[in-house]
């Protein structure tokens, strides 16, 4: 089904499905990086260009407007449809194949999304349980991918995160300003004997007590709060 629509979202060239798009190092080195493989024309760019719109309508005032996201133009189909009755032949009265099928930005495609609901409970629909779920994936995968969206600003990063090497924080005659370090940063002052540190949470230090540049005493007792 997936690939598919990739002729309608191509223009009518279906492109080959693959698994991997990119094999990298932990410094950004490309070690493999694939390569679109594009199969025989089936239909005119007219026709995928119709189709599209066809779908659009459908997600804007049709069986699809639930998979509606607004900002975004979307083009969805929905699908429901009887499973076959493996014992009694002929198809079930009961088990129902519920989907939806969607593909956006529909100026210029660039994912197409497909759920399935086997054998559904109450609501059978395709239009009804699929297609919310449609809306709610694609807004993530739109916000994850840094598309454009209702005339907001976007940024662009390549991905790779540096993280500093862990801050050499010593314990003196006063009390350090703990806000802001991790908890692994934290790891070594716990071997300290001079003070206990009760570490409340996860994340970063937020909130510290007693305060910075307080007179460490003997045994003292550090809470620190972190989110």
């Amino acid at each position: 089904m997936v690939e598919a629509a990739t002729a309608i979202a191509n223009g009518g060239i279906p492109v080959k499905l693959s698994v991997i798009h990119k094999i990298t190092n932990k410094d950004g080195t490309v070690f493999y990086e694939h390569e679109p493989e594009y199969k025989d024309r089936v239909f005119k760019k007219t026709t995928s260009d119709y189709v599209l719109s066809c779908m659009e309508t459908t997600a804007v005032s049709g069986t699809g407007s639930r998979a509606n996201i607004g900002d975004v133009a979307i083009g969805v189909k929905t699908g429901t449809a009887q499973m076959a009755d493996k014992v009694k032949g002929g198809y079930s009265e009961t088990d129902f194949i519920s989907s939806c099928i969607s593909i956006f930005p529909i100026e210029d495609p660039q994912i197409i999304l497909y759920i399935v609901v086997e054998k559904a409970k109450g609501e059978t629909y395709g239009g009804r349980i699929v297609a919310p779920v449609i809306a709610e994936a694609a807004d993530t995968i739109i916000d994850y991918m840094g598309m454009s969206r209702g005339g907001a600003s976007s940024l662009e990063h390549n991905g790779v995160i540096t993280i500093p090497n862990t801050k050499n924080i010593k314990i003196g005659d006063l009390l350090p300003d703990f806000r802001g370090l991790s908890k692994k940063d934290l790891l070594p002052l716990i071997e300290q004997a001079e003070v206990k540190l009760n570490i409340n949470g996860s994340g970063w230090v937020v909130n510290q007590t007693p305060e910075p540049d307080s007179p460490v005493t003997e045994d003292m007792i550090i809470e620190l709060y972190l989110e």
